[in-house]
């Protein structure tokens, strides 16, 4: 299983639709991009109890629900008092990578330390270069024929490809 992890300005990107700049849209649409993944391949998306807590005012009860359905919401790191989000993302990732490959979305690659290769930084706009590549793959012509004799499984295969 991928799990993706967003970080806190994705999230504040997500939320707040008055952040209008070129980067905010573009954290937005990896967001819903990766919501869309859902759909094709075995993925789960993280949300940091921390940043829950930060971005849970800004939220209409439409939207915490529709949250709370789309994403796991990890207290793994709830209780570590001195940990701030960045701290509590790379605690997530870190036990997250025991078990699945861990993709955190963020604009600040480096505050995000990756010691395991199972867990990988990236950012929105790559991300999403990603899943156009991804998207042109499984949409030719000839790779169809290969996953409809494959089965859907291998799109697991080929977004680890393309994303790790």
């Amino acid at each position: 299983m991928i799990c993706i992890i967003p970080a806190l300005e994705v999230w504040r990107a997500v939320v707040d639709n008055n952040m209008q700049s070129a980067g905010s849209r573009i954290r937005r649409e990896s967001f819903n991009e990766s919501i869309n993944l859902k759909t094709l391949v075995n993925l789960e998306i993280i949300l940091d109890s921390k940043i829950y807590k930060r971005i849970l005012p800004r939220l209409e009860n439409i939207h915490k629900d529709m949250i709370e359905k789309i994403c796991r919401i990890s207290k793994a790191t709830e209780d570590i008092p001195d940990y701030n989000t960045v701290e509590s993302v790379n605690g997530i990732a870190k036990i997250e990578a025991q078990v699945n490959k861990v993709m955190v979305l963020t604009e600040n690659k480096n505050n995000y330390a990756v010691t395991d290769g199972k867990v990988h930084t990236i950012t929105p706009i790559e991300f999403l270069n990603g899943i156009k590549t991804f998207k042109d793959f499984i949409n030719d012509p000839i790779a169809k024929d290969f996953i409809e004799k494959q089965g859907k499984a291998i799109y697991d295969i080929l977004l680890d490809k393309i994303l790790f």
